[in-house]
């Protein structure tokens, strides 16, 4: 994937100014080289050689998510999300890349902790991966999950070891880093046709990501999202959920929109948990998402901070009680950026309040 193969996006995004109101980075700094349209401008010159990288544009480039809100905006859909990689991925190439991306290491394959190992069972048929809380440490998740499906009845069995996806560091260019994760967790499959996977990363990479990197799961893999799980569940009333009234917010993941399900389950499950559901005007399509869309937390932690604190001053200002995404990634970052000033959490974690 070079950036020049995506030639004739970047001519129209550097003449549009379309998706401008839109951008996570852009609408905290208000400064016009963090738009897409700038972006666009920059990127054509060097996929038509009129410039080469420096430090200013490699810097810009890292300093954003994918902007995947930008191609949801735009009036053509162009695919600002894979030319952002193609261009972080050219730039990793030429050895160029900031030194938070070199020295980037996806997180170390760790045993499952023993009280979430309790719940699995070998004979199940289905595997649960917890790939996104293992991107973002964020052990609350799973345990959330696993409680809510034992209550459900529903059995899983748990790998006994936990290789990451792979996800952060595609998003950061880092594309061998991203095959040695994607080979380590399609050996940790080996043997299982239905996988149950805690958030939208891990969808997005198994489903769109690995094919593209050339690596297949075992032939006849089921791929599924737990939030898929948990709304068949509750259509049959095995959540055994008391309607909760607390006004929830509900924020999007880029991650989500990245997936060819986008944020439907995610937003039929939460109106069925809760009446007094709050969202953007367009269904969370246009939302903008955390701080660690794209993997800013680890570029610009400063950035991604500000993002953050941002969505959830938002979710106060309307009155919500819980700010809910259905991406342990963000969720964990946002957590980091609240100072309890607001209950945050999946939709498992809502589930046990």
């Amino acid at each position: 994937m070079k950036i020049k193969n995506y030639n004739k996006y970047l001519v129209g995004c550097r003449f549009c100014p379309m998706c401008k109101p839109f951008g996570e980075v852009s609408n905290i700094t208000k400064d016009e080289t963090h738009s897409t349209r700038v972006r666009g401008m920059l990127l054509w010159q060097i996929a038509n050689e009129k410039t080469k990288w420096d430090d200013a544009t490699i810097k810009l480039i890292f300093e954003s998510t994918l902007d995947s809100v930008s191609q949801a905006f735009c009036v053509n859909h162009y695919p600002v999300p894979e030319y952002m990689v193609a261009a972080r991925m050219d730039i990793v190439e030429a050895n160029l890349e900031p030194e938070c991306v070199r020295l980037y290491e996806p997180a170390i394959s760790q045993s499952i902790d023993k009280s979430v190992q309790a719940f699995s069972n070998p004979d199940a048929e289905v595997l649960f991966y917890p790939g996104d809380a293992l991107s973002a440490n964020y052990g609350a998740s799973t345990n959330a999950i696993t409680q809510v499906l034992s209550r459900a009845e529903v059995s899983v069995k748990l790998p006994d070891r936990l290789s990451d996806c792979g996800g952060l560091a595609y998003c950061l260019g880092k594309i061998d880093q991203a095959r040695e994760c994607a080979n380590n967790v399609t050996a940790d499959f080996s043997g299982c046709n239905d996988i149950l996977v805690d958030g939208p990363m891990s969808y997005w990479m198994l489903t769109k990501i690995y094919p593209e990197l050339g690596i297949n799961l075992p032939e006849n893999t089921k791929i599924k999202m737990v939030t898929d799980t948990l709304n068949e569940l509750q259509e049959q009333n095995k959540l055994a959920n008391t309607e909760n009234t607390a006004n929830i917010y509900l924020l999007g993941s880029e991650f989500s929109r990245l997936t060819e399900p986008g944020y439907a389950p995610f937003r039929k499950l939460m109106k069925s948990l809760s009446k007094s559901v709050i969202e953007s005007y367009d269904g969370l399509e246009l939302a903008e998402g955390s701080g660690a869309g794209g993997g800013l937390h680890i570029t610009s932690p400063h950035l991604a901070k500000a993002v953050s604190e941002q969505r959830v001053l938002e979710a106060i200002a309307a009155g919500a009680e819980w700010l809910v995404c259905d991406s342990p990634l963000d969720i964990a970052h946002l957590k980091l950026c609240s100072d309890e000033k607001i209950n945050i959490g999946t939709p498992a974690e809502f589930l046990l309040s």
